[in-house]
This record gives C-alpha cells, sequence and structure tokens, in this order.
C-alpha cells in the first residue's frame, strides 16, 4: 500500500469517526433535553437544543422544540422562527405542531394565521376530545386581540428596568403608602440557593427604594424569606402589616406585623388558608373585609376569588363567594380593591381576552352585587399572561406582572400611568422673511390608531394659534392651510404626559414664496464723494451643503442592523468633506399593534445610529414613526419588506 492510499484511507476513517462522533453527541444532547422538554421544564431543556442547533442549524426536531422552549420561557419572536422552519422542513414534526403554530402566531400578534393554525388542529381532534375547549377559546382570544388592539386604552405601560426585572420571573409588585417603596417577588438566582426541579430558584420577596430621579435603588431582601416560595401580596395599615405567601402545605396566607425596622415572624391567616391552594389576598382599607383567591371550593380545581367579613367580636365570618359574574369555570385571581371598597381589579383566564390572564375591573352595585367584569383592554393587557394589578396609593400610577415583548426574561414588572390630553399653542411663521401668518389655519391629526385622539383645528391669527387639544404619547401630521393652499406640512411628537392641564409650545415655519429679491439682503458701503450711500449687493461665502440620503431595511420583528450594509453607509459618510449632521428616522410595516411598530422603529433607528456614531462625531438625530409613515402600501409581504426601514439623511461640505 502506498503511502498515499494509506493517508487518504486514514483521512477517511478519521472522517467517519468524527462524523460518527458528532451524531453520537447529538442524539445525547436530544435525549437529555427531551427527558428535560417531557416534564415541561423548559429552562433546562433549551441549553441541549442550543448546542444541537450550533452544530446544525437546519435540525428538524431541536428546531421545533427549541421554539416550543422560547414561547414558554424567553423569546416569542424565536419561538415563531424557529417552530415555522421546523414546520417547513418537515409538517409532521410533532402531532400537536399545528397548535404550537397557533400559539406562536398568537402571541405575536398574528391573530389571522392564529385562529387558522387553531383550526386546522382542531379538526383532528375527536368532538369529545378535552383539548377542543381550550382550542376554541384561543379562537375566540385571537379574535377579541385582533379587535382590541386596533382601539388600544390611553395608558402607558413601561417597563421597571433592569434593578427591578432579570431574565427571570418577577411579579406581585407591592407598593407602600406613599409609593417610594416597592416589594416584589423574584426567582432571580440567589448565591447558594438551590433550584426548584424545573430549573429555576424559588420565589422571594425583595426590597427596592424609589430614588429622586424616579430611578429604582440596589434590592434588599426581605428578612421573612424562606428556603421554600415565597411571594408579596399587600402591603396595609399604614405599612405595618404585610401579607405573604408561602408554599407550606399547598400554598397558604400569612400575615407579617412590622417590629420597628423588622418585620415579625408571619403568623397563618387560618381564617382563610385550607388544605389545599390560597393564592393571593387583599384587605379592605377599613380593615374589615378579606378578599382571596382558592382552589379549594371548586370541583375541578378551579382558581375562584372568595371574601370573609369581620364580625363586631372580631371574629371573622365564614367565607363567601363575590355575588355578581366574577368567578368562572377557568382561574380567577389578584384581587384588589380600591381604597373606597367600590372598584374591584382582579385577573383572570375565564372572561372574555387577549389569551393568558387579563386584567379585568368590576363595580360594587347597590345590591351588594358586582358589575359584569370590563376588561381594560390593551395595552394593560396582551395575548400572555398579565396579573396582580395594584395601584399606588399615592399617585395615579398602578403596577402589575406581565410577560410581553421588551421584557428581560419571564414576567416583569411595569409601570401603568394613564396617558393624558395636552393643550399645545404656538407661532406660525414664514421662512425667510420672518413675517407672521395670518387668516390661516392650522390642524392636528394623530397618525396612530389611538383612542380619542382626533382631529383638533384652530385659526392662525397674527402668526399665533391656540388651545389645540392632542393626546399625549402620541405623534401628530399637522397641516398648514389658507385659502385651501397648503402651506406646509410638519410632524409633531408628544411625549407621554400623565398629569391632566399641562401645556406645551411648538412654532411652525411655512415655506417663503414670494420674490426672491424681496429678502435680499443689502450691504451699505460708505462713499467718500457723496453725501448718499450707495447700495451694493452683499458677497455671499456661504459654502455650499450637500445633502445624501441612504435607506437600509430590516427582517420582520427585528432591530438587528444588516452589517451588509457597513460599506454603503461608510461610502455615504466618505462623500463628504465635513459631515455636519446624521438624522435616522425608523419606520415599521403595519404587522401587529401599533405600540409595538413605535417600539420597533425607534430600536431600528437606535441600531443604526450605534453603528454611524463609531464611524462620525457628527450630530445625530433619531426619531421613529412606527407603520405611520409607510413608503409603499403595506399590502404584500414584498411591499411590508420595503417599509421595515431607516432612512439616513446626511448633510455636510
Amino acid at each position: 500500500m502506498s503511502i498515499k492510499y494509506f493517508s487518504f484511507t486514514l483521512l477517511f476513517v478519521g472522517s467517519l469517526f468524527f462524523t460518527n462522533l458528532k451524531a453520537q453527541d447529538t442524539g445525547l444532547l436530544m435525549k437529555n433535553g427531551n427527558k428535560l422538554f417531557e416534564d415541561n421544564f423548559y429552562r433546562k431543556a433549551l441549553p441541549f437544543y442550543e448546542q444541537v442547533l450550533a452544530a446544525e442549524p437546519a435540525h428538524t426536531e431541536a428546531l421545533f422544540k427549541s421554539g416550543v422552549c422560547y414561547l414558554n420561557r424567553y423569546s416569542k419572536d424565536k419561538a415563531l422562527v424557529n417552530i415555522v422552519k421546523a414546520y417547513e422542513q418537515d409538517p409532521n414534526v410533532d402531532k400537536h405542531v399545528h397548535y404550537w403554530l397557533g400559539r406562536a402566531y398568537h402571541l405575536n400578534y398574528q391573530f389571522d394565521k392564529a385562529k387558522e393554525e387553531y383550526n386546522v388542529y382542531k379538526n383532528t381532534l375527536r368532538k369529545s376530545d378535552s383539548r377542543r375547549k381550550e382550542v376554541e377559546l384561543y379562537i375566540e382570544q385571537t379574535d377579541f386581540a385582533k379587535k382590541t388592539v386596533t382601539v388600544p386604552s390611553n395608558f402607558l405601560v413601561e417597563n421597571l428596568g433592569s434593578t427591578v426585572n432579570s431574565s427571570f420571573s418577577e411579579h406581585s409588585p407591592v407598593a407602600s403608602s406613599n409609593d417610594s417603596v416597592l416589594y416584589f417577588t423574584t426567582r432571580r438566582l440567589k448565591e447558594g440557593e438551590k433550584e426548584e426541579k424545573d430549573g429555576e430558584p424559588f420565589e422571594d420577596v425583595f426590597i427596592s427604594k424609589r430614588q429622586a430621579d424616579g430611578s429604582w435603588s440596589a434590592l434588599e431582601s426581605l428578612n421573612l424569606n424562606t428556603s421554600g416560595h415565597d411571594a408579596s401580596i399587600q402591603i396595609y395599615d399604614n405599612d405595618t402589616k404585610l401579607l405573604l405567601y408561602r408554599s407550606t402545605k399547598d400554598g397558604d396566607i400569612f400575615i407579617s406585623q412590622k417590629e420597628g425596622d423588622k418585620w415579625g415572624d408571619p403568623k397563618a391567616f387560618d381564617e382563610i388558608n385550607s388544605r389545599d391552594f390560597e393564592s393571593d389576598a387583599f384587605v379592605s382599607s377599613d380593615g374589615k373585609t378579606v378578599y382571596f383567591a382558592t382552589n379549594h371550593y371548586k370541583k375541578f380545581g378551579d382558581m375562584d376569588i372568595y371574601y370573609i367579613t369581620k364580625n363586631e367580636d372580631g371574629s371573622w365570618s365564614k367565607h363567601q363567594e363575590m355575588e355578581g359574574d366574577i368567578n368562572t369555570e377557568g382561574d380567577e385571581d389578584a384581587p384588589f380593591i380600591t381604597p373606597d371598597g367600590k372598584t374591584l381589579y382582579f385577573s383572570s383566564r375565564g372572561h372574555k381576552g387577549m389569551g393568558g390572564f387579563d386584567v379585568f375591573k368590576s363595580k360594587l352595585q347597590a345590591d351588594g352585587s358586582w358589575s359584569d367584569p370590563v376588561n381594560l383592554g390593551y395595552p394593560i393587557n396582551t395575548p400572555d399572561d398579565d396579573v396582580y394589578f395594584y395601584y399606588a396609593a399615592s399617585d395615579d400610577r398602578a403596577y402589575i406582572a406581565s410577560y410581553r415583548d421588551g421584557g428581560f426574561g419571564e414576567k416583569d414588572i411595569y409601570c401603568v400611568t394613564p396617558i393624558e390630553h395636552v393643550i399645545v399653542y404656538g407661532k406660525v411663521t414664514e421662512d425667510k422673511t420672518g413675517k407672521a401668518i395670518d387668516g390661516a389655519q392650522i390642524s392636528f391629526k394623530s397618525t396612530k390608531k389611538v383612542i380619542n385622539a382626533s382631529e383638533d383645528k384652530k385659526a392662525v391669527t397674527a402668526g399665533e394659534y391656540k388651545d389645540i387639544n392632542v393626546l399625549s404619547y402620541n405623534t401628530y401630521k399637522v397641516e398648514i392651510t389658507k385659502n385651501g393652499e397648503l402651506l406646509s406640512t410638519d410632524s409633531l411628537v408628544i411625549p407621554s404626559i400623565s398629569k391632566e392641564g399641562q401645556t406645551m409650545t411648538k412654532d411652525f415655519v411655512v415655506p417663503f414664496k414670494g420674490n426672491p429679491a424681496d429678502t435680499q439682503v443689502v450691504a451699505v458701503v460708505p462713499d467718500t464723494t457723496s453725501k448718499t450711500p450707495v447700495v451694493k449687493d452683499p458677497v455671499v461665502t456661504t459654502p455650499l451643503v450637500l445633502e445624501k440620503e441612504l435607506v437600509v431595511y430590516f427582517a420582520s420583528s427585528s432591530a438587528t442592523l444588516d452589517y451588509t450594509y457597513a460599506k454603503q453607509i461608510q461610502s455615504l459618510l466618505a462623500d463628504f468633506k465635513k459631515v455636519k449632521t446624521v438624522s435616522l428616522a425608523g419606520h415599521a410595516d403595519d404587522k401587529g399593534p401599533d405600540a409595538v411598530n413605535d417600539k420597533i422603529s425607534k430600536a431600528r433607528a437606535s441600531a443604526v445610529a450605534k453603528y454611524v456614531s463609531s464611524k462620525t462625531k457628527a450630530k445625530i438625530s433619531t426619531s421613529s414613526f412606527g407603520e405611520s409613515q409607510p413608503a409603499v402600501p403595506n399590502d404584500s409581504d414584498e411591499n411590508r419588506a420595503k417599509n421595515r426601514r431607516v432612512v439616513i439623511k446626511v448633510s455636510g461640505e
């Protein structure tokens, strides 16, 4: 045998060995991941599938199961991408694939596609199959969600940030009476602590304090935390009492009394605890009624809300079910009663909602019953879980735990504030001359699909307009007309305002349309031979200003800049001897709700700004318009791709 042949044989055998070894590694990873997946331990299963996909990006089973893991724990957009890829490669990847496609589309706000997939899956089930009821509920939710996101309520929902939130679940926000201290529950990793079977740490209660600038302080662990699950529920009675959940038995409610700067040993709230699961409770402001959620009294173990009242001798009455249509066959949880005792907020899976838990409101009637619950709508509610709605006592602010886009991982804690109307006034002048515009009209028209954001129009008199009533946290198209002629079009972004009666000023300039000679600047040159000054044209020394434009495009639901555009951006900047300004305008297609599109268009502009700032020291300005300014109609996938863009405008010499 020649050396050459021997070397080839060795290389071939070695290749087979490493290929077989790789297959064995993949098989072991899949086996380990699948074992955890079958137990619904998605956090622990996902890393095994990710390792498989790092070596084999087209591995169908790993794509599908990682998608399910992402859907339940991390990223809904990644979940949709992976499940769709797996289905396209093998429509039989899993017998429940259409169910999971429906869930992925549902949680990504693609409600029509979700409904289609749910119906496909439902038709594979027998009429006696109990899963049909679940799927039919999801179908109802897609219809309700599609309608709800088109008429958002006037609330701003903002993430509390990385001090409070983590990649683990945070929930059960509880505010002190002056809203300066926040108690909340987290499953973040604590040093030396053991994990639950699902791969996540046990729940503990932490405290953060609001700083003067509105930020939150470093976290402090509550001195009552145990080795099991502990959760915050309510702080009340002038901040001297604290309701807690502990995972004793199947889950019970405890009360702790403050002793100096520390909380005393919690005592079981025996009047509401049972051998089953009590998840949450709330004490009325007068201390005479306690509302609580339990699965003890229902045959099939769903959560319902009950209450007890204090007798004259200080004892507590027997439990009573809420009067009215509060409880359903689904779960009701997390009751919150306003200080006047007349409004109930709670979360439910059983009432008509967008998906998961939604927050509802009910009013106490004269006969002691509660009114039909009203869904708080989008953006407070989303297609996923929205729960533990808790109003702050000192301000028109609430907190909520929610699993939504833009978070840090699983459930995060968000602040909910109302979006109020603002009165705008200002001046309207002519370009070049500075002349006040008279006899014109100025109109503000919302470019978002926001409820109560209708057009407002006022006269422009002697260069001024007054009392334009617009909704904050909104973008308006501003048009100035005179005698039927459009003088100018502009855009105005109104920031979030949570207090009524606020005002702001905004001046506008309309283009000059007269004779250029009317605005010519003249210079007076002294004439030593005459008393009459001689007029000469001034010498113009202003350098020529260049303006150039480039458009970069983005993948669906993505704000990641494709660096194939890097050379184009560098080339654009290199066309100028000196770059003066760079303006970036982010845009989105019409897929998904306005709030999501606003957010992603802003993220796209920020991504480009980050790259541009590494190449020039020029002033960079960013703006974002969501779906309000499409380049082409959003009537096809091809056109939507053209609207997912950032427009780069560069000026300089």
